[in-house]
């Protein structure tokens, strides 16, 4: 099952370009649930490993932008909590 959680910041869902949930049924996957991440930064990044561990995800597939440096990528604080502390498998797309 796909559970589609989004950011509560309209700032956040501006950047996101298109509406998420749209796109996913547009390419035939069914979301059983949409939820809101109220929180912002590293805050978001651990709600979201909490709605993970707490649905017992098998992956978890996130956009990635921001600043911090990885390589010679830069990640936002919500990114860089989720790839430094996921005990799930993470796809990002940046």
């Amino acid at each position: 099952s796909v559970i589609l959680l989004q950011s509560g910041s309209k700032q956040t869902q501006h950047r996101a370009g298109p509406d998420a949930l749209s796109h996913l049924r547009a390419h035939g996957v069914h979301v059983t649930s949409v939820n809101t991440v109220a929180a912002t930064g590293e805050s978001a990044g651990e709600q979201l490993l909490t709605w993970a561990a707490d649905q017992r995800a098998d992956l978890l597939v996130m956009g990635a932008s921001g600043r911090r440096r990885l390589g010679d990528r830069c990640l936002g604080s919500t990114t860089h909590a989720v790839l430094s502390q996921s005990r799930v498998p993470v796809f990002f797309k940046h």
